[in-house]
């Protein structure tokens, strides 16, 4: 009987695989070359430019932090973790304690990367927030109850939660898979 680590992948199962990535990245990309021609059309080129390297820096900034964070996280984890007595070859756990030994190392470089992806995504889609941050300019218009400009709550604060949340759920995961 063959067990899972004999079997070998099938060439065409290869070629099936990489054929539908490429279709799928075509049609992402037919769809982004589409936008492009629509905006450049209009003579908003600029614009369309604009949101793709907001969305792309906030990606790369957040998965750069996020990545970071994990990764200590983890490595601090890992280093203060307490050190179990090594026993006898008999012993029934010294089994799992050098899967978990592998596991860590595993855990060390995957965990800090899907944690990345998933924060540069997530801050990806909030790149009108901070480009509307960035850009702003003050109303004249002074907020009766606390004495500020009404730019602060069109255009700061929902910076500011972003951040807070951002950062909140950042340290949350952090801790939880530390």
């Amino acid at each position: 009987m063959a067990t899972r680590s004999d079997r070998k992948v099938s060439p065409v199962t290869i070629s099936i695989v990489i054929l539908a990535a490429i279709f799928f990245s075509l049609v992402g990309a037919s769809g982004v070359y589409t936008d492009l021609l629509w905006f450049d059309q209009l003579g908003f080129s600029g614009v369309f430019t604009t949101q793709i390297f907001a969305q792309v820096g906030l990606f790369a900034i957040a998965a750069l932090v996020a990545g970071i964070v994990v990764w200590l996280a983890l490595w601090f984890a890992i280093k203060t973790r307490p050190v179990y007595v090594r026993q006898i070859e008999g012993d029934a756990f010294s089994a799992y304690r050098a899967l978990a030994e592998q596991l860590r190392r595993v855990a060390l470089v995957f965990l800090p990367i899907l944690a990345a992806l998933f924060a540069g995504l997530a801050a990806a889609a909030q790149w009108q927030t901070v480009a509307v941050f960035a850009n702003s300019t003050k109303t004249g218009d002074v907020d009766a109850q606390f004495g500020l400009d009404v730019s602060f709550y069109l255009f700061d604060l929902p910076f500011y939660t972003f951040l807070v949340g951002f950062f909140s759920t950042l340290i949350f995961f952090a801790l939880v898979l530390a």
